[in-house]
């Protein structure tokens, strides 16, 4: 049977959970397909933009993590958009596109802006990860992880977590108390 994740978000409380409590988990999520204002982050109260404040209301975070989700809408990450744009999306092995800082594409697009992010003031507390909740950028997570030097979770590492999760044997005790009921 098959079995769908809908979103990486799901691992945002656990990470949170797992972090520094002065870290920040930074949520980047692919803008294709937004409206232009919501895109651009409009401001909403207390300094969050209307995208950190939506994830925070859908999460049902507890009120000292909610400080630590920073959410940024991206532009230019997302495959379809460059498709959209007439550009062509650089291979893998082809000048750059290894993740590595060079050459051009959506790889290259999705590092410049995550640098940029992590190099700004916006974010008032030290980044202790990522999480990137778009199924188009999560095969540049490991390029992410590799510049950044910071955890990187997406869509496979929700997965595989369950399939971790999912392979375990039971203990000793557990199958013992079962077989006893049986």
């Amino acid at each position: 049977s098959l079995r769908l994740f809908p979103s990486a978000l799901l691992q945002a409380p656990a990470v949170l959970a797992a972090q520094q409590p002065h870290e920040t988990l930074l949520v980047l999520v692919d803008s294709t397909g937004f409206s232009p204002g919501f895109a651009a982050g409009a401001a909403a109260v207390g300094g969050q933009s209307l995208l950190t404040e939506l994830l925070d209301r859908g999460l049902c975070l507890p009120p000292p993590w909610r400080a630590r989700l920073a959410a940024e809408a991206l532009a230019g990450c997302s495959v379809f958009e460059w498709v959209a744009e007439g550009k062509e999306e650089e291979e893998e092995g082809a000048g750059g596109g290894s993740g590595e800082g060079g050459g051009g594409g959506v790889r290259a697009s999705l590092l410049a802006k995550v640098s940029c992010l992590l190099r700004s003031r916006s974010l008032h507390a030290p980044v202790g990860g990522i999480l990137l909740e778009s199924a188009q950028m999560a095969p540049h997570a490991d390029a992410v992880r590799a510049a950044t030097g910071l955890p990187v979770f997406d869509a496979l590492t929700l997965a595989a977590s369950f399939e971790l999760a999912a392979a375990l044997p039971a203990p000793a005790s557990a199958s013992a108390s079962a077989s006893a009921s049986a």
